[in-house]
C-alpha cells in the first residue's frame, strides 16, 4: 500500500499493522508514519485551533439556538 499523500510505500509496524494511518483531514486515503506526523496531525491541530464552535453546531442540526430551544 502507498501513502496518499506522499506516494511512498507503507511500512509494516513492528506489531503487524500494514494498513498506515488515516489521512484525513488532508484527504480520504492512508498514509506513512512520516506524513502523519508532519502532515497530518499538524493539520488536525490547526482544525482544533481554529475551530468554530457555533459552525459545527450549524452544521451538524441545522440552526444554531441559543440556549437549546
Amino acid at each position: 500500500m502507498n501513502c496518499s499523500i506522499c506516494g511512498d510505500t507503507i511500512e509494516v509496524t513492528w506489531f503487524g499493522w500494514a494498513e498506515g494511518n488515516n489521512a484525513e483531514p488532508v484527504n480520504d486515503g492512508r498514509c506513512c508514519d512520516t506524513c502523519n506526523f508532519s502532515v497530518v496531525l499538524p493539520a488536525r491541530m490547526e482544525a482544533l485551533r481554529t475551530w468554530d464552535k457555533e459552525a459545527l453546531i450549524h452544521a451538524e442540526f441545522g440552526t444554531f439556538q441559543e440556549g437549546g430551544k
